[in-house]
């Protein structure tokens, strides 16, 4: 390598830590004047004026125009540049000392290899002699920092997990060893690659042991608890390790997802405590929604908006698609169940059941739906939005006057991100599930696997799936704070209908607009559904009555 090639190549480096270490500092201005300046330190092979020991900032600050107090203040993120520099100009003399001494034969370097050997060899024997080789001195490690203190207080909060630990690792002028070696104690088996690989974006962490690891960055850094956990791209994912050896596989994987990361660091009691609540209410919890409902009746406001957390929760739970495409498809078929259900108010069969006609494709016909005995969900041109049409002959109440044998039709609502879901899902989601196998035409899907290839919902398999989301999504937990409603127990999709049918009649007062939610007549609502306390009645009677002083 010649001379000029090797000082670009150190310049490179200089350039690069540069725009890791002193960017996230200084501004782009006094980030590119102090780059500038040590460019000229090594085109001078020279290093900075010292004053002693240590670096004359002041003069520093002269020939960058950059303020001396900043750069003595960030002093450790300058110096290791400033070091390097001086040692690559050393370093770069005695090379070129090197280069320019007369070259020796080979029958003279010979001669004199000969001639130092025995000497060497005696100086050796000598050094052993006078000192043993335990006496020589060893590098102590440096002192461990329990809270080092930042070198910048203001930053821009990445929304990745690997950008977010790179970036308070720059802040507290760690690397991976230095932070390695902090956190991780001698006796746990956690390498210092594993936190590699989470800083490069390549792992994640996933384990019991990993998530304590993330808690002692988070507290040597001092960030808010939960603070790396909550930019994972796969936030819902269950974690491992869980000491749960005295249950079968099948119950161990149920249970993970509803425990709380410390699990395994928790007392033998409250352990148990946390498998009774988790088997007692999520795992085989009644599945009668009913109670649920006769409390939630009790209460003045609305059960869908409480119903609507659900899906809210959904969203902020939801994996990153480019790393976990099969996860994220569950999370928005589970999410656009729960929507459609509540929009459509439809039993589950014909809600399991519904077709899809994707845009730009011609929908089916309704005399070809009434043979089908099915709806379809497509894009109405005419409308602008996506349409649901159901003929009347596939509802369970088909002759019933709520439909005079004209089909039902409504134009799904644009509301809260629906139709940028709806879209995600008919042209990725969808296709990530089905995995290639045959299309069965309906809108929902199952997760083709390699012990069930076949993508259709029966009643039992679409009622497990709404029933799961619910457990991971709808019950909240007190042990992890995951979950949207407090006292809801595991149901299936039938239960949507309770909920619009007592949503309306708590707003409205009127058994026959509630029927219309669910397609039906109001006296099977008030015989089925509704229920409607004196004080609803009441509430009502009077907000009407009060319009004529309010307009006075």
């Amino acid at each position: 390598m010649t001379k000029l090639t090797a000082m670009k190549a150190f310049q490179r480096k200089i350039d690069a830590y540069c725009a890791m270490r002193l960017m996230p500092i200084f501004s782009t201005k006094d980030t590119d004047a102090l780059t500038a300046y040590m460019r000229r330190l090594i085109e001078r092979r020279c290093g900075p004026q010292r004053t002693g020991s240590h670096t004359d900032w002041d003069v520093v600050a002269r020939l960058t125009g950059v303020d001396a107090a900043m750069l003595a203040v960030h002093h450790r993120a300058i110096d290791p540049a400033f070091d390097a520099t001086i040692r690559w100009s050393r370093d770069g003399d005695a090379g070129r000392d090197a280069a320019t001494s007369p070259r020796k034969s080979a029958a003279d370097k010979k001669k004199a290899l000969l001639t130092e050997q025995p000497k060497a060899r005696a100086r050796t024997v000598a050094a052993d002699n006078t000192r043993p080789r335990d006496d020589l001195p060893k590098r102590k490690p440096a002192d461990i920092i329990e809270f080092p203190e930042p070198w910048f207080r203001e930053w821009s909060d990445p929304s990745g997990f690997a950008e977010a630990l790179q970036l308070h690792m720059r802040r507290h002028g760690e690397t991976y060893w230095v932070l390695h070696r902090s956190v991780v104690r001698s006796d746990e088996a956690m390498d210092k690659n594993t936190l590699l690989s989470w800083i490069e974006g390549r792992r994640v962490p996933r384990s019991t042991d990993s998530f304590e690891v993330l808690g002692r960055i988070e507290r040597r850094y001092r960030l808010p608890d939960g603070y790396f956990k909550a930019k994972l791209p796969h936030r819902s994912r269950s974690a491992s390790g869980f000491n749960l050896s005295e249950l079968d596989p099948a119950e161990r994987r149920r249970i993970a997802w509803h425990l709380p990361d410390d699990f395994n660091a928790l007392p033998f009691a409250k352990r148990q405590e946390i498998l009774d609540w988790v088997r007692r209410v999520i795992i085989s919890g009644s599945t009668d929604y009913r109670k649920f409902q006769a409390a939630a009746a009790k209460q003045r406001y609305s059960p869908v908006g409480e119903y609507r957390k659900i899906t809210e929760e959904i969203i902020r739970l939801m994996p990153d698609e480019e790393r976990y495409p099969r996860p994220a498809a569950e999370a928005v078929r589970s999410f656009l169940m729960l929507r459609l259900g509540l929009h459509l108010g439809l039993r589950q069969k014909n809600l399991r059941q519904l077709m899809l006609c994707p845009r730009g494709q011609m929908p089916r016909p309704e005399r070809v739906l009434e043979k089908l005995k099915r709806g379809e969900i497509r894009w109405s041109e005419r409308d602008g939005g996506w349409e649901v049409l159901i003929p009347a002959v596939a509802f369970k109440n088909a002759h019933s006057s709520f439909f005079g044998d004209k089909p039902f039709r409504l134009v799904l609502p644009d509301l809260l991100d629906l139709y940028r879901y709806i879209d995600d899902y008919v042209e990725r989601h969808r296709a990530t599930l089905l995995r290639g196998v045959a299309d069965p035409g309906t809108f929902f899907v199952k997760t083709v696997k390699t012990t069930s290839t076949d993508a259709a919902y029966d009643v039992t398999t679409f009622y497990e799936a709404w029933r799961l989301t619910i457990q991971r999504y709808g019950i909240y937990n007190p042990y992890t704070g995951r979950g949207a409603i407090k006292g809801l127990l595991p149901h299936g999709p039938h239960n949507v209908r309770d909920v619009l049918a007592t949503h309306i009649l708590k707003q409205t007062g009127s058994y026959e607009q509630a029927s219309y939610a669910i397609q039906d007549t109001a006296d099977m609502v008030a015989k089925h559904y509704g229920r409607f306390l004196p004080q609803d009645k009441a509430a009502l009677a009077a907000r009407i009555l009060n319009q004529v002083w309010e307009a006075a």
